[in-house]
């Protein structure tokens, strides 16, 4: 059937629905594109305090070159799993790598 041969009742029931066919897609892209953003900014937030916080700890044994407690501190992070490797450089650059 052609488009001009319906009646305008089907016709002005045809654009309504085309239309909220339209919001509800964009309404639903919009979401889940806020969404991810949310997410990807939260895990970066998380990651910047979690590296603070282990910069902080590590301090001391970087200051004092003790691998030992570096290691022990870097020992930690293995049970966040959104942590791929750390490393800590200690003096004369000797590095101490955990793969997490």
């Amino acid at each position: 059937m052609n488009f001009r041969n319906l009646s305008i009742r089907k016709k002005l029931m045809s654009v309504i629905l085309f239309t909220c066919g339209i919001v509800l897609f964009t309404t639903v892209s919009a979401f889940f594109v806020s969404e991810a953003v949310l997410f990807l900014t939260g895990l970066r937030e998380d990651q910047k305090i979690l590296a603070n916080i282990i910069g902080g700890s590590s301090a001391a044994a970087v200051v004092f070159n003790d691998p030992k407690t570096a290691e022990e501190t870097l020992d930690r992070l293995a049970h966040d799993h959104h942590v791929v490797v750390c490393k800590t450089y200690v003096a004369f650059l000797a590095c101490l790598t955990i793969p997490a």
